[in-house]
């Protein structure tokens, strides 16, 4: 597999509002809608795990996994996103969804 070249990326990615409290968002990327939510962690944030799903699964099925990572881990923040062609994420592209193309999403 070929390496991702974060430098392609659009510099008005960099420029989007992405709000650091709970609730449904979205991020316009490459021909898609990306629909992800985020977690703040209970106490101050030491790290961010990032759950991505399986192809055609959505966020929500993390919500138990979320309480549990409240618990164990209480200084870890999460985002959960849906995929191109499941859940909220609207999709305009027509390019095949590859591992690289979630990879780039994420």
């Amino acid at each position: 597999m070929k390496n991702i070249d974060f430098s392609s990326l659009p510099s008005s990615l960099f420029e989007s509002k992405v709000q650091l409290t709970e609730g449904l968002q979205y991020l316009e990327f490459e021909g898609a809608k990306i629909a992800f939510d985020f977690s703040p962690s209970i106490q101050p944030c030491e790290n961010l795990l990032v759950l991505v799903n399986g192809y055609q699964r959505n966020r929500l099925d993390f919500r138990a996994f979320r309480k549990k990572i409240e618990k164990l881990s209480p200084t870890t923040a999460t985002l959960a996103l849906d995929n191109r062609f499941c859940g909220q994420t609207t999709v305009t592209s027509t390019e095949t969804l590859t591992v690289l193309r979630m990879a780039r999403d994420v």
